[in-house]
């Protein structure tokens, strides 16, 4: 007899969860853990904050999670409360952002600064880097903390796992090559660095004619 693939459903992700859902990956700041599956929001933000140490003492209602849904395409949607049971299924991992209620935010620095749960610190210049891969028959896209004198070729290489990209990249609709760090480009926080992908060309035959 040949074997049934089973998928979580919304009612097998009743208050108690599922045994057999994989977990989440749920990032923010640099970590990343992973947190049961569970189908009530309220539970899932508790199963976050528990185990990511950065927002212990962050109340529920100022956490904010962005996830890709696939059925969407490879925008990150911010998820609703509301809907969360019926899209936790579908989810792999969370982006996990701290939402500032009744602050102005004058620049997206001091934004950045304030997810991190700290004061803006000169001394550490850390900016929050989102680097897309289009390879052609897919992409993926990764967010994560790097200092400002880092290469842009460094960045690429640690975010585009076997994949080889070229030397170059675009930033802002211009090309721009690995040499360059991202305080030479006036990187900001949660600006996105698009890296440019080698795909196999044939070289022309012969010699071409002088006219």
């Amino acid at each position: 007899m040949p074997a049934v693939r089973s998928t979580s459903t919304k009612s097998e992700l009743s208050a108690s969860g599922s045994k057999n859902a994989l977990p989440l990956v749920a990032r923010h700041n640099g970590n990343s853990v992973t947190v049961p599956r569970h189908g009530d929001f309220k539970q899932s933000i508790l199963f976050i904050r528990k185990n990511i140490k950065d927002l212990e003492s962050i109340g529920d209602d100022e956490i904010t999670v962005f996830a890709k849904i696939p059925t969407f395409g490879d925008e990150k949607i911010k998820i609703a409360p509301e809907t969360w049971s019926d899209v936790v299924g579908e989810i792999r991992e969370l982006l996990v952002w701290v939402e500032i209620r009744d602050t102005e935010i004058d620049s997206r620095k001091e934004l950045a600064a304030l997810f991190r749960g700290g004061p803006i610190d000169p001394a550490d210049p850390d900016v929050y880097v989102e680097v897309t891969h289009d390879y052609g028959s897919g992409s993926s896209s990764i967010t994560r903390s790097y200092k400002t004198s880092t290469k842009v070729g460094t960045i690429m290489q640690e975010s585009g796992g076997s994949r080889r990209a070229y030397g170059v990249a675009k930033y802002k609709g211009r090309l721009i090559n690995g040499d360059q760090t991202l305080q030479e480009l006036g990187f900001q926080d949660l600006d996105v660095l698009e890296a440019l992908h080698s795909r196999t060309r044939s070289k022309p035959k012969g010699r071409a004619s002088n006219k």
